[in-house]
């Protein structure tokens, strides 16, 4: 029988904090690490990258991979530079997932698990040892001891609860680790806590949910498409996201946000209630679960924007030139994420969601193509005129 994370483990997983990882982070354990003979390794990632770096574990300059997971499209596991193990399962998808990593010395057998199942094996490196007294790094390929990290193959994505055994941990029990069983074997030889973790570089510590946010996360703090964080309360219609590369948009998304329930008159709090999607002549409107297709033109049926409905999710995803664009939007949380693949647009979006360039110092462009100073400016300049809200 497949194992599944159910909802109760899944909160109570995620109420530890998380590092949100870019392309410049440097993540390091300060827990020495001994010799091992055999291992496990678990850790809890978010991420829509490909070929980048899970964890690293490096002894000097030229005895680089002792351990290296990597990989999100189907993960690979590397023993002393040499490949054990390769997945064939994509984990890129922009949704939680638990992956853990197994070995053993006296038969070679390597594991790896995704979502508490083992979903490749084989044997490798009998009689071979790890090391001691080396550098684990998260998130980071190591072309040198703690660093010639390479921002290709940086993890991009929230990460956390990253755990080592020096033993070899059943299928039962991984599964107690990724559900948070109570009797959960605790990692013996590095269990999970940000005090013994040296941040530096690109990283934020976030008590968010890893099981509920993705790329680009609003409600209504956002996370531009190129990674900077920033909160805006408005109210009424916003342009998250456009084409800005011709005077007529390949595409448009705005969302439309109101107060809560709870905000008090010293203190507004918003949230998204609607959301708009505009693909050529085709066109989405999302109001709660209530969704509407149509195209400006009379036309039946779309032809370029896919929507499908799971609970109290909605799937929107369109693919122009060779880029496809994704939207999730989650009523109950009042949560939407976007999620791009694709270079075609780099550099020619705009919106609240920035301009897709790499470089989060230029995201706070106004439609006027000068640079905010605040938050505030930036958002206000995204407010669609014209429409009267409540």
């Amino acid at each position: 029988m497949a194992a599944t994370v159910d909802k109760k483990s899944r909160e109570e997983h995620t109420n530890c904090k998380l590092l949100d990882l870019y392309k410049q982070s440097d993540v390091a354990l300060t827990t020495p690490i001994p010799e091992l003979t055999e291992f496990t390794a678990c850790v809890w990632i978010n991420s829509i990258d490909n070929k980048v770096a899970i964890f690293s574990y490096a002894i000097s300059d030229t005895q680089l991979n002792e351990i290296l997971a990597w990989r999100l499209s189907g993960p690979k596991l590397h023993i002393k530079d040499d490949l054990f193990g390769a997945s064939t399962t994509s984990v890129n998808d922009g949704k939680c997932h638990h992956l853990c990593f197994t070995w053993t010395s006296t038969t070679g057998r390597w594991e790896i698990y995704i979502d508490g199942n083992l979903d490749d094996w084989g044997f490798e490196g009998q009689g071979e040892t790890i090391t001691g007294g080396g550098v684990l790094v998260l998130g980071q390929r190591q072309d040198l001891l703690r660093g010639g990290y390479l921002p290709g193959r940086a993890f991009v994505g929230w990460m956390t609860k990253f755990n080592l055994w020096g033993s070899v941990l059943s299928t039962s029990q991984i599964n107690d680790v990724m559900n948070d069983d109570p009797n959960a074997l605790v990692a013996d030889v590095y269990a999970w806590d940000l005090d013994t973790l040296d941040i530096k570089g690109t990283v934020e510590v976030r008590d968010i949910d890893i099981c509920s946010g993705g790329a680009v996360r609003c409600d209504p703090h956002y996370t531009t498409l190129d990674g900077r964080h920033y909160s805006h309360q408005g109210i009424c219609w916003y342009t998250l996201v456009k084409d800005c590369s011709s005077v007529k948009p390949d595409f448009k998304i705005t969302a439309k946000f109101e107060p809560r329930e709870y905000g008090t008159n010293e203190e507004i709090k918003t949230r998204a209630v609607a959301i708009n999607i505009t693909v050529g002549d085709e066109y989405v409107h999302i109001n709660g679960l209530d969704v509407v297709t149509g195209n400006l033109n009379g036309l039946s049926g779309l032809t370029k924007i896919d929507v499908s409905q799971v609970h109290e999710k909605v799937l929107v995803s369109f693919t122009l030139r060779n880029t496809v664009f994704k939207l999730d939007w989650t009523l109950r949380k009042h949560v939407f994420n976007v999620h791009i693949f694709g270079s075609d647009y780099r550099g020619n979006l705009c919106g609240l969601l920035g301009n897709y360039n790499d470089n989060i110092h230029d995201d706070f462009q106004k439609p006027d193509g000068t640079i905010a100073d605040n938050a505030f400016e930036f958002g206000e300049s995204w407010k669609i005129q014209g429409i009267q809200c409540n």
